[in-house]
């Protein structure tokens, strides 16, 4: 494909109406078959030619907690290739090359040099040897000789003055998972956390010929620089094809402010806001109103600031359009004496006046005049960042034409008083980040600990009592709770209704939960805009939700708008008319949750395990998200959900809890009102039979094509909340892998480094509830990894039962940490809720910490010996079939069973 290109008639119309020459750099373009676009500019004045590579990759193509990785490649590839032996930069200086360098920001990587013509053929020898032959060159001793540069690079930067500002200013601007709010030369962790293979591999997505322009200007011919660029670069394969984001311009509401004190002489002001994407009108204009206000000494800012006020030594506004977003800031120094805040002021009252006034048409020919005439004489040498090849290849890379500069001329001739007033308007909002850098104060030490070899640990435990609560029961037969809490003056509500997942087994699965979303989605009297609006003016949250055995509805209101707040909860209770319109929003949206649930690794095996271990049938059988399947939320009718609400939301069946500064004799008279109309009635039980253990030997395994890990679950079935031995059990879970210190985490995570995390718990149930443990591993070790966790399974009620040790830190931990269990409402709410859910003694959180600090070791291994049945465990495998199959087949199951993400047999 050759593309000629054409002057801009708009271009020299406006350029030739104001009297000015017409600027202009033509060019050739050729794309090869691999996908390396050539741009090719001849200019005769010297004998010389500028190469310069754009690779279309920067730190916005990585992820938090993966940074630096672009930066870091662009000090790679300067140390030679596989037949580039040596430094890159000794080969290019011994050409005679000048305006040599390579540089690396969030949207791309770049190399330039300018050399004698003559030796143009080894300029794309080598830089096509590193695009093609470089993958081979990368050793582990090359990757830690140039992460240490690396590295040390950074701290050069960070212990300059003012050094961490641009990355406190990005985090704030950016939200923390957009790609321009990590800095481009990364965190010190990711870079030492970058292995051969990763680097490996970024070179493999990131540098082919398809995601890279090259562009030559000087002495040669498009034809002749064609045939070289194709003699060299075009034997070398394509990458794989790339996704890449569009514009993501964040939007903020509210002012942020933020002090750092740090080892400077001044003090200095930062402002920053998100600003405009690379080549667009707005992105031009507002590079003229920068300049108007801080561009030299006859801006704005610096008549104000320094030449009348004198008040700061310098100030600066700048305008960074990027790819997919943009950087407006300002900086401005103190003078010794002068405060922050009397700069803030001057600066903000200066903003406000070109906002109301705009430019005069003086400024504006002034400034577009010197960016016109800095832009020009940029453009003389071919080389360079700012010369001709650079101009042409940066155009081409982000606007996807050669000549895409010419935009800003453009745009910059069509510019109006009026037009760049209104671009700042748009960008320099009231919603600032706001950072202030003063010069650190004098410290010193005083005297310290004799002896810091002992740590002061507690001699003693405080008294943790739980707070006392009354009881009443209204005409209706709701039963009521009330937790009097002074000195908030908030009160948590929580309406218990025995219902929950279980109560699907008289339903299609997924009512309960469907229903319950849809209670505040439309009364008799409100619709679901005006809840959530007399919410909002109430400073009310409402919520509802579904466990497996109950469902809830739960109410947090200000105590002195506690009247009105209760009378829109028990409309929301009492009155909900499930509009069919409101139906088929959620139905989509529980979908599009389902959906994600299939793909979701965890959720799939939380999909498919109760299934296994319960059986078909049972009214826990089914999915722990309680959005149950595809088929069910479709056929899911207005009336099943009202036909739920009338089964279900009896009085007489249900417990209101409140926490606050209430007592019964507060709340009693007006619930009662409020429910008057509330008749009891009867509602089905809810049988939950005992389920055997399984003794089958069989791996499920769950396909995930691709997946970059394996997620494990390891599941059995234990007794229910209430039974005597409950702590025991909790403590011999938190022994096995319920804490992060425990067995399985220190197994998988500290010690073999095959997961991140992995640990155990056990559902909440009345009946039977579920112990898992969950290991997401890396997919090679998925085999030694079930193993690992079989064996903890079968040591702790075999050869290694709990230590004495192990117990008595995990009754530490419970123990010592009780004090902060019940510091807010909502967690007092929570305890009293598991007291109805569970058929819990009245008095068990009172001596609940008597009971953890009186578990012994024998108790906890006898648990163990009576429940834990390793012969009865499910295994459930999400991961790369094709990968991890072989290796699980040699674990010795009878048989590997396929299952869907709906838990059916494949």
């Amino acid at each position: 494909m050759l593309i000629r290109s054409l002057a801009l008639l708009v271009l020299l119309a406006a350029s030739l109406a104001r009297a000015e020459a017409p600027v202009d750099i033509p060019y050739e373009m050729k794309v090869l078959p691999n996908g390396l676009t050539v741009v090719v500019h001849e200019d005769r004045k010297a004998p010389v030619v500028a190469v310069s590579v754009w690779y279309h990759v920067g730190s916005k193509n990585e992820v938090r907690g993966r940074t630096g990785f672009a930066h870091l490649f662009e000090h790679l590839m300067f140390q030679g290739s596989e037949n580039l032996k040596g430094e890159y930069i000794n080969f290019m200086q011994e050409l005679g090359a000048t305006d040599l360098n390579g540089t690396t920001f969030f949207d791309r990587t770049n190399y330039f040099q300018t050399v004698p013509r003559t030796a143009l053929d080894a300029v794309l020898w080598a830089e096509s040897d590193r695009m093609g032959h470089f993958r081979g060159a990368i050793s582990q001793e090359l990757l830690d000789e140039q992460r240490g540069v690396v590295q040390n690079e950074k701290r050069q930067g960070e212990n300059q003055p003012y050094g961490r500002v641009f990355e406190a200013i990005i985090a704030q601007v950016f939200p923390p998972q957009h790609p321009y709010s990590w800095e481009t030369i990364g965190s010190m962790a990711d870079l030492e956390a970058a292995s051969l293979d990763d680097v490996r591999k970024w070179f493999d997505t990131y540098y082919g010929p398809n995601n890279a322009v090259i562009a030559i200007a000087g002495d040669i011919s498009p034809a002749e620089a064609f045939a070289k660029v194709e003699k060299y670069f075009g034997d070398i394969p394509a990458g794989p094809p790339l996704t890449r984001l569009a514009e993501w311009i964040p939007e903020h509401r509210v002012e942020r402010r933020q002090r750092m004190t740090d080892r400077v002489s001044q003090a200095r002001l930062y402002m920053a806001w998100p600003g405009p994407r690379w080549g667009t009108e707005d992105a031009h204009l507002l590079d003229l109103a920068s300049a108007i206000l801080a561009g030299d000494k006859n801006s704005r800012l610096y008549q104000r600031l320094v030449y009348r006020d004198q008040i700061a030594t310098d100030v600066e506004f700048g305008n960074l359009p990027l790819e997919i977003s943009g950087l407006a800031y300002l900086q401005a120094s103190a003078q010794p004496g002068v405060t922050l805040a009397q700069i803030e002021a001057a600066v903000r009252e200066e903003f406000a006046r070109f906002l109301k006034e705009g430019p005069t048409k003086a400024e504006l020919e002034r400034v577009r005049t010197q960016q016109r005439a800095a832009f020009v004489r940029g453009i003389e040498k071919v080389g360079g960042f700012s010369g001709k090849a650079g101009t042409l290849a940066e155009s081409q890379t982000y606007g996807g034409s050669p000549g895409a500069w010419r935009q800003q001329l453009v745009d910059a001739g069509n510019a109006t008083t009026a037009s760049v007033r209104d671009v700042a308007g748009r960008w320099i909002t009231n919603a600032p980040f706001v950072l202030e850098v003063t010069p650190q104060a004098p410290l010193s030490t005083t005297a310290g600990v004799d002896d810091r070899t002992k740590p002061p640990l507690p001699t003693s435990q405080p008294d943790v009592d739980f707070p006392a609560f009354e009881r009443a029961t209204l005409a209706n037969g709701l039963s009521l709770i009330v937790v009097p809490r002074p000195g908030n003056p908030v009160v948590n509500l929580q309406l218990v209704l025995d219902a929950g997942y279980a109560s699907d087994q008289f339903a299609r699965p997924g009512t309960a939960s469907l229903a319950m979303s849809m209670l505040d989605e439309g009364t008799k009297t409100r619709t679901t805009l005006e809840i959530s609006e007399e919410l909002a003016l109430l400073g009310a949250n409402l919520s509802t939700g579904s466990t497996l055995d109950a469902s809830s509805v739960s109410l947090s209101a200000l105590a002195d708008k506690l009247d009105p707040s209760l009378a829109l909860f028990a409309d929301v209770v009492l009155n909900p008319v499930f509009p069919e319109n409101e139906l088929e929003r959620l139905r989509k949206q529980y979908l599009a949750q389902l959906a994600q649930e299939k793909t979701q690794p965890t959720s799939m095996a939380l999909r498919v395990l109760p299934k296994l271990l319960y059986g078909a049938g049972h009214p826990y059988a089914q999915p722990l998200t309680g959005t149950g399947t595809e088929a069910t939320l479709r056929a899911i009718t207005r009336a099943d959900l009202q036909q739920f609400h009338a089964t279900w939301f009896r009085p007489n069946r249900a417990t209101l809890i409140a926490v606050g500064p209430v007592t019964v004799a507060d709340l009693k008279p007006r619930i009662e009102k409020l429910f008057a109309g509330w008749q009891p009635g009867d509602a089905p039980a809810k049988p939950v039979s005992e389920v055997a253990g399984k003794r089958e030997k069989v791996l499920y395994l769950v396909d995930r094509p691709g997946a970059d890990q394996s997620v494990i679950f390891v599941g059995q079935l234990m007794p229910p909340r209430n039974v005597a031995d409950d702590i025991d059990i909790e403590t011999l879970n938190d022994v096995l892998g319920g804490q992060f210190t425990a067995r399985i985490n220190m197994n998988l995570r500290e010690t073999k480094r095959w997961a991140y995390g992995a640990y155990s718990f056990i559902t909440e149930a009345r009946g039977q509830r579920l112990l898992l443990a969950y290991a997401p591993v890396q997919t090679d070790k998925t085999t030694e990894s079930l193993a690992e966790l079989r064996r903890e399974f079968t040591e702790i009620v075999g050869a290694r039962p709990a230590s004495d040790q192990e117990v008595e830190l995990v009754k530490t931990i419970n123990t010592l940490s009780l004090p902060g269990r019940w510091e807010s409402s909502a967690a007092v709410l929570g305890s009293v809720g598991e007291l109805v859910r569970f058929g819990l003694p009245d008095d068990y959180w009172n001596s609940y910490a008597d009971q953890v600090r009186g578990v012994t070791t024998a108790a906890v291994n006898a648990a163990g010996s009576r429940h834990l049945r390793p012969d009865e465990l499910v295994f459930v495998v999400v991961g790369d079939r094709a990968v991890i199959e072989p290796g699980l087949k040699t674990l010795g199951f009878d048989r590997i069973q396929l299952l869907d993400a709906d838990g059916e047999l494949r």
